[in-house]
């Protein structure tokens, strides 16, 4: 007799619990459309406003990953496939803001150059 790796399964297939998981998926998507490029309301270009949009996008990233964990336990497959495109979606404009900052010569600023630098 091997054991049930899911126990009341009841709540887990449940219409409350599909509800439940499609609610995360639009939540994301909101979220995702609203950090996108162009409608983000402020400028993102260095200081703490940078660290903001970056904060939002690591947000998309997370619920992306909070729906597809729900969609996969629930078998949810057109679910799951929106959540990978929010987890991508992050990835890509997290990448967008990240890599002109780091390297040997960075193109932008993480902190504004109006601001005094520590010394």
């Amino acid at each position: 007799m091997s054991p049930s790796p899911v126990t009341g399964t009841g709540a887990l297939y449940g219409a409350a619990g599909r509800l439940g998981t499609w609610l995360k998926v639009g939540l994301g998507v909101l979220i995702g459309i609203g950090v996108a490029p162009g409608v983000w309301p402020y400028s993102h270009g260095c200081g703490l406003r940078v660290m903001f949009y970056l904060l939002g996008v690591t947000t998309v990233i997370a619920a992306g990953v909070w729906a597809g964990v729900s969609s996969w336990r629930r078998r949810l497959g057109f679910a799951h496939v929106i959540s990978q495109v929010l987890i991508i979606w992050g990835v890509l404009l997290m990448t967008r803001e990240v890599l002109p900052r780091v390297g040997a010569k960075p193109e932008a600023p993480w902190l504004c150059p109006d601001v005094p630098q520590p010394r």
